[in-house]
């Protein structure tokens, strides 16, 4: 099966940068989303001049301080100047707070930064998922529209911990409305490794889920550096041995 490996935060720090670069190297990582504002972007784009075939996607902000712009007040905290965090960011989604406009341009800003710095662009997706709401998802879209992207991560979420019919039925909403638009791979798979403990359980759970899978899926992760548990665990001979039997490839081989 073919499969998507991809790093989330790229850009939001050295160690962060200096995990996703390794686990490239070794062979998992196929794909990341930089932050167009992280405090470590520059750096991020210097060390993917030395890996050309390591995808690279956008991860859009829209939460913590990493705005394009002062200009969008809607958007933005007035003691900070920054965006909202993360929980007040929700509520005002829900509440229809945020311009639209202002979305689409601090994403616009957010994409030609790194335009700018030369680098192609093969997907998109978002911090904390803000674009699993349809107000944020609706200028996702309206932005890979003008820039020419084809893909935005899915909302399908493979997981083991169960759903609620309710959610399950508004992520299969969100993601066939998401593909009248645009193309996403089928769902995405959030490992959750938070420790070094219940390593079978979360072998197994992978394994199942490349075994069962129809069509390319999306693994999402968040390498913390080399002790981190999720680097730890996909660095592993047993995981690498099972990926070995799968295509791993990034979103612009897809096209």
């Amino acid at each position: 099966m073919k499969v998507i490996i991809n790093a989330d935060d790229f850009g939001v720090s050295d160690e962060v940068n200096q995990s996703v670069i390794n686990m490239h190297r070794k062979g998992i990582v196929s794909s990341t989303t930089i932050m167009a504002n992280g405090p470590d972007f520059e750096k991020a784009v210097e060390l993917l001049s030395a890996h050309p075939d390591l995808g690279v996607g956008v991860h859009l902000c829209l939460d913590g301080p990493y705005n394009s712009s002062t200009d969008h007040t809607s958007l933005l905290d007035p003691v900070t100047n920054t965006f909202f965090e993360r929980t007040e960011v929700i509520k005002k989604i829900h509440k229809s707070y945020f311009k639209k406009d202002e979305i689409y341009r601090e994403f616009s800003l957010q994409l030609e930064r790194v335009l700018d710095h030369g680098l192609t662009i093969s997907h998109l997706d978002t911090h904390h998922h803000f674009h699993l709401y349809f107000p944020v998802l609706k200028q996702v879209i309206r932005v890979a529209r003008k820039y020419g992207i084809s893909f935005i991560r899915s909302q399908r979420i493979i997981t083991s911990a169960p759903l609620s019919s309710v959610n399950r039925a508004y992520r299969l909403a969100h993601h066939l409305y998401l593909n009248t638009c645009l193309r996403s791979v089928p769902a995405y798979y959030d490992p959750a490794i938070e420790n070094n403990s219940d390593f079978a359980y979360k072998l197994n759970k992978l394994e199942g889920m490349l075994n069962n899978s129809k069509g390319p899926v999306e693994i999402m992760l968040h390498p913390r550096g080399d002790n981190d548990p999720e680097t730890r665990f996909f660095s592993s001979p047993e995981v690498q041995q099972v990926l070995s039997r799968h295509l791993i490839l990034n979103y612009k081989q897809l096209n």
